[in-house]
């Protein structure tokens, strides 16, 4: 868990709260079934499907209280509390009651004692602190920050100053079970108890109410005081009123959804919420609505309900997980409003204001978003898939079928025009009405018809310049021109008797053309079935698709806002992007644009959109986008568009190193491991939770943010021993950032190897030991330069030989060695000293012998003579 509330925490929670203060609630003119639905069971992570209790702690986490433990929900994930984790804290894991104090802690009430958490800590209260009872059943935080606890026996409990103060049947209470606890504006206690009914306390003083004074029963489960000071009581027999000191009293015949009422809350917008044991039921201007398991909520035992800081209403209950109710920025007509059919095609509005919806059983006529009419095949309308509607100056509605050909309908009267009046084909998919009051009639399969009083007076098909027969769509230009998209043979321009095409050869993306646009300058906009969006201006194209940044290549219908944005249909849901960015393509001033998609999570039932029909998508005169989708149609006020421009808390919740969760504190000292780490952390926001996107670093160790999309938890392995800082920002679903986000100081210690001390003393032997093997090299050379000495001063001694007296034949030269041999003179030379001899003959030996060789020829001469 993280550390306590510092400073900076409790100035964010006070900002938390004031944003909260602000936000809208629910809007009440929308059916309850308008609302985006959303369930969490424990498939999804929470630990229990029975909710009995939800509130929402300042920092931003929604807290729920199951049979199986306390429950902390971020939006997107569970973190689960009980017995098992909270070191005693939690006593046992049937969380009956819970109430937030001023603090930003949180009170939790359960089977077996109080506990209390500050925001890292878990403490818990019993009979051994006071209590006069285990077992809460109800909680309640005065503005005082006192808490009034109702026990399950035990009566009431008042904590204050770290004492306990219990009131029982000795001080007046009526009954020692108390199932729910309210305190009004003038610091009255307002109680319901188990057979004891309703329950003032005032100055030290209990006052009853029962059945006897009006009220609908005596067993209480829920008391809440409105913002007018009306006191709304849930009883088992019904939903009492308590004003003015007389009762009023609901039931299922009065509109609520049952006679066992077990919570009731009251939103920022003064709407009633009750939970019954019949489903949900929400009261407005004295009117009730009821939503229950028939149209989705997960079970109709409903435990809990709690209004988010955002305006959401979250509600819990017994078997079925909790479910979610908010405002999306869309707004589905299905069925549940009255449309006769879920799968509508063309939506138009006429001349009256009225807006036509058409479908594949019949005919919807609305007002104020409201059905008001739908007409069918039993009121005279030849078919009931109805693919395109149009109404002329005179006020006559034309609808176009698919099979019954074209039907008008004035004064409520239907009047049918098919091939036997001169159609080319009775499947119809596209009309316009013209300036003139004629018609144009676009077929699947037959061509373009130019209709007027009753009649084709003119007829477009492949066999008269048309590229295709099956036409979608078709636009009077500011020019004059009449432009017609095929499905198949691209877009095709009538001007004064002539027809020019613009295909796939021309620049077209796609031949298959689904819907055209002009906008103010005359450019026209084509959307295709696979070719995105085409701009067509002074006969050049330029196409737009996903490579460029749009959703889909799919566009099925064109809108333009008054803010200079483009809305578009496709098999995503829609999506808007501005004009400015697409002409900054189209001139090459920019590579891409940014689309914003629009789905389910924005209050559409369905993403899918429908197209062939026209027109596929309307805008009323009162700026209001309307689409078909498969699951009702759907519209937007562009001009009220609650962008969430709130950047979200951002939390880190858990720290782990080397696979063992630490204390995710502000800093963290690891001691030595492998460093290995991981950071789960998380952005609190309940409108799109899926579309928020994170950004981490680790300062010291990453070189710059990690784009982490929509992941919530980071890796990192092998870092070695430092200090460093972990950060993660993140940005909500309209893409505004927190970039203050969160961070965590962590020091990771190093192994001994790893230490200074271990290089020091590394050092320190490398030295010791060059200086050993320096002291063996000295010694080994002083030792060396010994034995050299002694061989120097031998040969020194031998020379000395040398120099003295040598024995030497005065004859041939020979010397006398120590041992009385004679040898040569070179020989022994050589052998006491270095020397070596080279052999060669003086001058005066060479005349010496050059005479006596002379002298020896002449004699030998003589004698042979």
């Amino acid at each position: 868990m993280g550390g306590r509330f510092s400073p900076a925490f409790v100035g964010a929670a006070a900002a938390l709260l004031l944003l909260a203060s602000r936000a809208e609630a629910l809007d009440p003119a929308k059916s309850i079934t308008q609302y985006t639905h959303e369930l969490w069971q424990a498939e999804d992570g929470l630990g229990h499907n029975t909710v009995l209790a939800i509130t929402q702690t300042p920092d931003g986490y929604l807290w729920l209280g199951t049979e199986g433990g306390l429950a902390r929900f971020d939006g997107v994930r569970f973190t689960q509390f009980d017995k098992r984790n909270t070191d005693g804290g939690i006593l046992h894991n049937y969380v009956a009651a819970l109430s937030r104090d001023p603090q930003g802690g949180l009170w939790i009430g359960t089977q077996e004692g109080l506990t209390h958490f500050d925001g890292d800590r878990f403490t818990a209260y019993s009979r051994n602190e006071g209590l006069s009872n285990d077992s809460i059943s109800s909680l309640y935080v005065s503005r005082d920050g006192s808490v009034w606890i109702g026990t399950f026996g035990g009566g009431l409990n008042h904590y204050r100053d770290g004492k306990f103060v219990a009131y029982t049947a000795a001080d007046g209470l009526s009954s020692s079970i108390v199932r729910s606890v309210c305190e009004g504006h003038d610091g009255t206690v307002w109680l319901g108890t188990d057979g004891g009914g309703l329950v003032r306390f005032r100055d030290g003083r209990f006052t009853s109410y029962t059945t006897k004074d009006g009220l609908a029963h005596d067993s209480v489960r829920a008391v809440t005081e409105g913002k007018d000071g009306t006191l709304w009581v849930g009883t088992e027999g019904g939903l009492s009123r308590f004003a003015d000191g007389r009762f009023d009293t609901y039931h299922v015949r009065d509109g609520l959804s049952d006679d066992k009422v077990r919570v009731i809350v009251e939103d920022r917008e003064g709407t009633l919420w009750i939970g019954t044991n019949g489903g949900l039921t929400r009261r407005r201007d004295g009117q009730f609505s009821t939503f229950t398991a028939k149209d989705g909520l997960s079970s109709d035992l409903v435990r809990s309900i709690a209004e988010g800081a955002d305006g959401s209403l979250w509600v819990g209950t017994w078997g079925g997980g909790v479910n979610s109710f908010r405002d999306g920025r869309f707004t589905t007509v299905t069925t549940r409003e009255g449309l006769s059919n879920d799968l509508t095609f063309p939506i138009y509005e006429a001349r009256d204001g009225s807006v036509w919806i058409g479908t594949n059983s019949g005919l919807n006529r609305l007002r104020d978003g409201r059905v008001i009419s739908t007409y069918t095949v039993r009121d005279g309308l030849p078919h009931d898939l109805v693919y395109s509607v149009c109404d002329d100056a005179a006020g006559n509605l034309w609808v176009g079928t698919y099979g019954g050909g074209v039907a008008r309908l004035a004064n409520g009267h239907f009047t049918s025009f098919t091939t036997k009046e001169g159609l080319s084909s009775d499947l119809v998919r596209a009309l316009f009405c013209d300036r003139d009051g004629s018609l144009w009639v676009g077929t699947y399969g037959g061509g373009l018809d130019h209709f007027r009083d009753g009649r084709v007076i003119e007829r477009y098909s492949t066999g008269s310049g048309l590229t295709n027969d099956i036409v979608f769509s078709i636009l009077r230009g500011r020019d004059g021109s009449m432009w017609v998209g095929t499905y198949g043979g691209g877009v095709v321009r009538i001007h004064d008797g002539r027809l020019t095409s613009y295909r796939a050869g021309d620049g077209l993306a796609s031949n298959f053309v689904l819907a055209l646009h002009e906008d103010a300058e005359g450019t026209l906009w084509i959307g295709t079935f696979g070719g995105g969006l085409n701009r067509l201006r002074d006969g050049r194209i330029v196409s737009f698709t996903m490579r460029e940044g749009l959703p889909d290549d799919v566009v099925y219908q064109i809108l333009e806002d008054d803010h200079g944005r483009f809305w578009m249909s496709c098999d995503k849901g829609v999506f808007r992007v501005d004009r400015s960015q697409l002409e900054a393509v189209a001139k090459g001033q920019a590579t891409s644009v940014s689309a914003v998609l629009y789905g389910k999570a924005d209050g559409m039932k369905s993403s899918q959109c429908n197209s062939g029909s026209q027109p596929a998508g309307t805008r009323t005169r009162d700026g209001i986008l309307w689409f078909p989708t498969t699951q009702g149609a759907v519209r937007i006020d562009p001009g009220k568009l609650a962008l969430n421009l709130r950047p979200p808390p951002v939390r880190i919740e858990e720290v782990w190193a080397d696979r063992e969760r630490v204390t995710a504190g502000k800093d963290v000292r690891l001691p030595p491991g492998d460093g290995e780490l991981q950071f789960q952390y998380t952005a609190l926001g309940f409108g799109i939770p899926e579309r928020m996107q994170f950004k981490y670093r680790l300062e010291g160790f990453d070189r710059g943010w990690i784009d982490a999309g929509t992941r919530r938890t980071a890796f990192y392995t092998n870092i070695p021993p430092g200090q460093y800082r972990f950060r993660v920002i993140a940005s909500n679903d309209e893409g505004i950032w927190n970039k203050e986000g969160a961070a965590v100081d962590l020091t990771l210690a190093p192994h001994f190897h790893q230490t200074r001390s271990f290089f020091a003393l590394c050092a320190l032997a490398a030295f010791l030991a060059a200086a050993g093997l320096y002291h063996l090299r000295v010694r080994h050379l002083r030792l060396r330069e010994k034995e050299l000495a002694s061989r120097v001063d031998e040969a020194l001694a031998r020379i000395q030989v040398l120099s003295g007296l040598l024995p030497i034949c005065a004859w041939c030269k020979k010397i006398r060695d120590d041992k009385g041999y004679w040898t040569q003179l070179e020989s022994y030379i050589h052998d006491h000293s270095r020397a070596d001899f080279t052999h060669g003959i003086c001058p005066d030996c060479e005349r010496k012998v050059t005479r006596e060789s002379l002298e020896l020829g002449t004699r030998r001469a003589n004698l042979v003579d």
